[in-house]
């Protein structure tokens, strides 16, 4: 990623050239590959990185920054770091950002609605012209594609272990050559599961950390039981854990806080576990 504004010369002669599209405005690009082995062999970021200059072949321009990342698309952007960061960039210099294909942003229909509304421009350079309609059609069909892969991968998946089941292994051909799996998954199996431990700690924490200052004032205001604090964080309309995750994927949440039919509230041992969470580090 690149922290000042450059110019577009380092890459043309003085970044301006007879054919293509074109653009006038500062250019932030983002490229993605889904697998850790695509982002380490470039598979897929360099025919990114190529669509991209071909659609700015034509215009005077400055990229002030590229970022690249290795992650799912199914993921939101808030498990994406660098999304985030060149967006940041974007707003902060009122850039527009350039991907090569809208599933390279994102397979979400609700994240590209969103991103929309907010102000930041944003272009797929296979298709620099569609309308606000037509971006809505394909992520849409992005997102249906990823929800078919998903389902093929687990059907796979499960007929593999089958096989493995009965036979006590599954034969795969790999460029040209046979391998037997006895098990599925990672070879490395313990390291896996501390690291998704890990991951899960560290979340966990950010969430706590971010209540935390709502509790503290609920002490300030001489609620010390964890049913008053429940009770006020609840008032207060505060995501509880569960909710706040179903937020973070992008899904939807339905209900008013509350205590009524349909509603949701905080329980005194939600509280007592971010205290504990918190405390328990100090």
């Amino acid at each position: 990623m690149t922290e000042e504004l450059k110019s577009s010369t380092t890459l043309a002669d003085g970044g301006v050239y007879e054919h293509g599209g074109g653009t006038d405005d500062l250019i932030v690009e983002y490229h993605r590959a889904s697998t850790t082995r695509q982002g380490a062999d470039g598979l897929g970021i360099d025919a990114q990185r190529k669509m991209c200059m071909d659609y700015l072949n034509g215009g005077k321009w400055k990229v002030i920054g590229e970022f690249i990342e290795v992650e799912s698309g199914a993921k939101s952007e808030k498990e994406r770091p660098q999304l985030d960061a060149a967006l940041a960039l974007c707003q902060k210099h009122g850039a527009t950002l350039l991907v090569a294909k809208l599933d390279r942003l994102s397979r979400s229909v609700a994240f590209v609605s969103r991103l929309m509304e907010s102000g930041i421009k944003f272009v797929c350079a296979d298709q620099p012209h569609v309308s606000d309609l037509t971006i809505h059609i394909i992520v849409a069909m992005a997102q249906y594609e990823r929800v078919q892969i998903s389902d093929r991968v687990k059907k796979t998946r499960g007929e593999m272990k089958r096989i493995i089941k009965e036979d006590g292994f599954y034969a795969t051909k790999s460029s040209n050559r046979q391998k037997k799996l006895t098990k599925l998954g990672s070879d490395n199996w313990d390291e896996v599961q501390k690291e998704g431990q890990k991951v899960k700690q560290t979340r966990a924490d950010a969430y706590a950390l971010s209540v935390w200052p709502e509790i503290v004032q609920c002490r300030q205001l001489g609620m010390t039981t964890m049913r008053l604090i429940a009770k006020e964080l609840t008032r207060r309309g505060v995501q509880t854990r569960a909710r706040q995750r179903q937020i973070d994927k992008d899904k939807a949440v339905f209900g008013k806080p509350g205590y009524g039919e349909g509603e949701w509230h905080w329980h005194p041992q939600q509280v007592k576990a971010i205290i504990d969470r918190v405390e328990g580090d100090k």
